[in-house]
């Protein structure tokens, strides 16, 4: 790769790819965590959903484990002992309590996600400036006083089993990416 003066070298545009990849599986995992469409599913794949979180947040903070993440991790040694079936009830019966904020934060989520898919496929052909600026953009979606930030304030307050652990998640991994 050749670069311009004032582009960065290849070493840097690999750790940004190598980056970008791990913040992409972070945002895809908290996409599956969001979505409440198939709570069935969602229970399901919850305990491998929390281990691949963990796993894309290594590069941020190696003992990452925020209070939702334990929440969520008391809820799979719950389905442990009562079966899936339980979790998918407690899940669905709690989506309908949190509405309509779960549905908004699943939204929200999905558009981060693709935002940085998009980054990473940037990234990857070596086109930093189009890149950097998806990563600007992001913030107006995840940043302090972003429709995220208020999405997940609702439904952190609505105190509902499973999804305000959720919401609690997704605020901690946005404490770790943006640093507020």
């Amino acid at each position: 790769m050749e670069t311009r003066p004032g582009t960065p070298d290849a070493g840097v545009v690999r750790t940004m790819v190598r980056v970008c990849r791990s913040r992409e599986r972070a945002w895809g995992t908290l996409r599956r965590i969001t979505d409440a469409g198939d709570t069935g599913a969602w229970a399901e794949r919850l305990e491998d959903d929390i281990a691949g979180l963990r796993e894309a947040v290594v590069w941020l903070e190696a003992e990452w484990r925020p209070d939702g993440v334990l929440l969520l991790e008391g809820l799979v040694r719950r389905a442990r002992r009562r079966g899936v079936e339980d979790l998918a009830e407690l899940a669905e019966d709690a989506a309908t309590a949190a509405q309509p904020h779960l549905s908004r934060l699943g939204r929200q989520v999905r558009a981060v996600h693709e935002q940085v898919t998009t980054e990473l496929a940037a990234w990857e052909e070596g086109d930093v400036v189009t890149a950097k600026t998806l990563r600007v953009d992001q913030m107006s979606l995840v940043g302090k006083g972003s429709e995220v930030r208020r999405t997940l304030s609702a439904l952190t307050d609505a105190r509902t089993p499973v999804w305000s652990p959720v919401a609690q998640v997704v605020g901690a991994y946005l404490l770790l990416e943006t640093g507020h």
